[in-house]
């Protein structure tokens, strides 16, 4: 191949003298318009003088564009086109590159000294500045082509292809695509966190108005605390004692201890207002039970002197120990039934003794030596209405007993409806009370416009403990029900029984 690039140069110069003798000296050819490459390369000519005619050889390589060749002044043709026309493509790769400038230039021809080597060898970096200079010397020395002839071949190949395909690709690319991308990930998310600053100023400021103060419903703060229930007591006191021709009572009483015991119990009556005492024994872990109207038990033994009318029945642990745990055994527990089987059963009032000593008769309600009877009693009751009258049943905790004196007290009621309105009144107790709703005004359906009722009781000059007996009729059957009602126990006020 390369023999016949040889030849077929050899064969161009010698047609160009063939023509050029028979034409003549002829002007100097333009090239026609050049390739993007060739141009950007003929910007570059005016640095090269047409004289260095050593340039030729690796200049004319960056002319690579076979198109080039054609048309150009015919000293310079005969050199492009063997030159680059089959090697464009092998040359455009890679390898050819930088290596192959400087062996054109040394091996080109002697002629061509040391002039052009060096200043091609130097600059191989700016390569498409200098080649492109050739382009435009070549045509304004034809005189100098043929000793290009020989050179072409091997200088071509390097220069034009590897200078610009590296430059241009790397420069663009890695910029645009990272700036864009970072830059606005990270402003949006930073904004919507200052937004929370806002949220916690207005937090505080609710917190500083001052709640506002409940009055008591009865007019009297409570304070202190009631006595415990269901606990093993000293003193238990049953509110509801009644017997007659259809009423009965059984009365319980257990010791929860391993000792034996000497309880004193006290009937106290509606209508006189008297005690009636008796004692019994109990031995370790004994429970008892007797009917009121006979005082007998199951085994037809009498426990008790019998018992007519209502009242209510006091009964204390009388032992000469010191040890509290020695009074504190009593628990007690009553049925109350009638022949239309209403029946009602609640468990006894319990005041556990709280400091040594042993029982004088003298039971201090205080705190201290027994324990405070409640300050009030809450009750949640249905109102009477048709169909429903139930009851309220209250007794003093101050008795004096001893001396036959029987404790009174007005009894004040608030009570609060289901639409949270509130209503008061008050009823007078003289040693014992047992009252129906439809007699108490607060506590009528008619009053209290509702169906059900918060009813808070106080004794105003004593303390007072009681029971609520619910009596309803069942929708439907209009059979009549009856159910005990105990109270929720609040404060603490003294009281003194005083016992024979």
């Amino acid at each position: 191949m390369i023999e016949f690039l040889r030849f077929l140069s050899a064969y161009l110069a010698i047609l160009y003298q063939m023509l050029a003798q028979m034409i003549g000296p002829t002007p100097v050819l333009r090239p026609p318009p050049p390739t993007p490459r060739v141009a950007a390369t003929v910007s570059a000519t005016p640095t090269t003088a047409p004289s260095l005619t050593p340039t030729l050889e690796p200049t004319m390589t960056a002319t690579a564009p076979p198109s080039s060749t054609a048309t150009a002044v015919p000293t310079a043709t005969a050199t492009f086109t063997p030159t680059h026309s089959p090697v464009p493509t092998p040359s455009a790769t890679r390898t050819a590159t930088g290596t192959a400038t400087p062996t054109a230039s040394a091996t080109s021809s002697p002629t061509l000294t040391p002039t052009a080597s060096p200043s091609h060898t130097a600059t191989r970096t700016p390569t498409s500045t200098t080649t492109a200079s050739a382009t435009a010397s070549s045509s304004s020395t034809p005189t100098q082509t043929p000793t290009a002839t020989a050179v072409p071949t091997t200088s071509a190949t390097a220069v034009p292809t590897a200078t610009p395909s590296p430059i241009p690709t790397a420069t663009p690319s890695a910029i645009p695509t990272s700036t864009p991308t970072a830059i606005p990930t990270a402003t949006a998310s930073a904004t919507p966190s200052a937004s929370a600053t806002p949220t916690f100023t207005a937090v505080p400021a609710p917190t500083n108005t001052p709640p506002q103060a409940v009055q008591d419903p009865t007019g009297f703060q409570v304070a202190g605390v009631p006595p415990a229930q269901k606990l093993p007591a000293a003193l238990v006191v049953y509110p509801l004692v009644q017997t007659s021709a259809t009423v009965e009572t059984r009365l319980e009483l257990v010791n929860l201890s391993n000792l034996s015991v000497s309880v004193y119990c006290f009937y106290v009556t509606s209508v006189t207002c008297n005690e009636l005492g008796f004692r019994l024994a109990l031995t370790p872990q004994q429970p008892v039970s007797w009917l009121a109207s006979t005082g007998l038990n199951g085994g037809g033994i009498r426990l008790a002197p019998p018992f007519t009318g209502e009242g209510e029945l006091k009964c204390v642990v009388a032992t000469q120990s010191g040890d509290p745990a020695a009074h504190n055994v009593l628990q007690g527990r009553a049925i109350v039934t009638d022949t239309n089987l209403q029946t009602v059963g609640y468990n006894a009032n319990a005041f556990r003794r709280l400091s040594p000593g042993p029982y004088t008769g003298a039971i201090r309600l205080d705190g201290i030596q027994y324990e405070s009877c409640p300050d009030r009693l809450h009750f949640q009751a249905l109102t009477s209405q048709s169909g429903s009258d139930s009851e309220l049943i209250l007794v003093p905790c101050s008795e004096d007993l001893l001396n036959q004196v029987a404790a009174s007290t007005a009894v004040q009621f608030a009570v609060i409806n289901e639409w949270e309105n509130s209503f008061s009144g008050s009823i007078p107790l003289n040693c014992y009370s047992r009252r129906r709703f439809s007699t108490i005004p607060p506590l009528r359906r008619s009053t209290a416009g509702t169906e059900t009722v918060h009813a808070i009781v106080r004794g105003v000059d004593v303390p007072v403990i009681g029971l609520v007996i619910d009596r309803f009729t069942v929708p439907g059957s209009g059979a009549l029900s009856s159910s005990s009602n105990l109270p929720y126990l609040e404060g603490a006020r003294s009281a003194t029984i005083d016992l024979p």
